[in-house]
């Protein structure tokens, strides 16, 4: 199950950006890097540490949350195949 884990998330991140071409969640990401790059520009060393960690713990929580999105949707796919299969 791992195996086919690490495939579909290749897969959902090598197709997601045909999913997020919205503009307004274009706007959102622009906004989002442009405040983040203010905090690192008038941070002191000490807050600017802190920023960076927060950020690796942004990115762990992310990847769970992604892992967590796929086992779900594998889950609904696989209970509307059995629905599916019920209708024959």
């Amino acid at each position: 199950m791992s195996d086919l884990l690490e495939y579909l998330s290749a897969y959902v991140r090598e197709q997601a950006p045909r999913f997020l071409s919205d503009p307004e969640y274009e706007q959102n990401r622009a906004y989002r890097d442009w405040h983040f790059s203010w905090l690192q520009d008038h941070l002191d060393p000490e807050a600017l540490r802190h920023l960076e960690d927060f950020e690796g713990h942004l990115f762990l929580t992310a990847c769970a949350e992604e892992e967590s999105l796929i086992r779900a949707a594998l889950s609904v796919g696989a209970r509307l195949g059995a629905l599916g299969q019920l209708a024959e």
